[in-house]
């Protein structure tokens, strides 16, 4: 599989995997977060801005999360 083929399945693992790896890590709810907070954009398939995939708080810093998964 190479190209739109890994994306479409990255799409759709990404945010799945890093609440997983939160929750097994036990990091609190309150700091992550699949979209970003404050704000109405929702980081989807039908964005033509540059998609962020998860992010992590803590006090008060946002920090963006790319998912690279390497076939």
């Amino acid at each position: 599989m190479r190209g739109g083929l890994w994306s479409t399945a990255g799409k759709k693992v990404e945010k799945p995997l890093m609440i997983t790896l939160c929750k097994l890590y036990q990091v609190p709810d309150a700091n992550y977060s699949v979209k970003l907070r404050g704000t109405n954009i929702d980081a989807d398939e039908t964005s033509f801005e540059r998609e962020i995939d998860f992010y992590l708080l803590n006090n008060g810093n946002q920090f963006e999360c790319e998912v690279k998964l390497m076939g």
